[in-house]
């Protein structure tokens, strides 16, 4: 279990429980530490040591993910989590990199102009799930100027922030981004 945080709390149990009551009792553990731990991330019983360093690694993705997403949420394990999270931690960091690879125009871009800002106006675009409109006034724009920023998302990534496939691999970038700042 992970307890997210400004520095990580570990916890390795001997869980000789059926794995299902793992979860029903990180519950109860959660409902008493609730005054100084929010959450807890779960990983699924592993049955060797080899194996820990796998569920430490779901487990703080699940943090992560619980610390951006996980407004209700007390306890939850990476398999309880939206699909893109599960593939995202079980594919090698090389994958990640290349996806990460990304950002990269968009990155050097926004370094280079004060106007650009084209990393936030992706996050918000995504945050609004592709609603131009409200994605505009979050950024304090006219809806024209958010589709010029789009438009350069599109010609120095290759991929279209206006389609779902441009925005699927766009939001898979940042995720992978994130994933390996762990």
């Amino acid at each position: 279990m992970i307890a997210p945080g400004p520095h990580d709390v570990v916890v390795v149990l001997a869980w000789r429980q059926p794995a299902g009551t793992l979860i029903d009792w990180c519950h109860g553990l959660a409902a008493d530490l609730s005054p100084y731990c929010p959450t807890l991330a779960a990983a699924d019983p592993v049955h060797s040591a080899g194996n820990l360093r796998t569920a430490l690694l779901e487990a703080r993705r699940t943090s992560q993910v619980l610390g951006r997403t996980g407004h209700d949420v007390t306890v939850a394990r990476l398999s309880d989590l939206p699909t893109y999270h599960t593939v995202l931690s079980s594919i090698e960091p090389q994958m990640l990199q290349h996806l990460r690879s990304i950002l990269t125009p968009l990155r050097e871009y926004d370094a280079k102009h004060t106007d650009g800002a084209l990393e936030s106006t992706l996050r918000h675009l995504i945050e609004y799930q592709g609603h131009y409109t409200k994605t505009a006034q979050a950024l304090h724009l006219h809806v024209n100027g958010l589709y010029g920023r789009l438009d350069r998302i599109h010609a120095l990534t290759g991929r279209d922030p206006r389609t779902l496939e441009g925005r699927l691999d766009l939001l898979l970038a940042l995720e992978a981004d994130a994933l390996l700042a762990l």
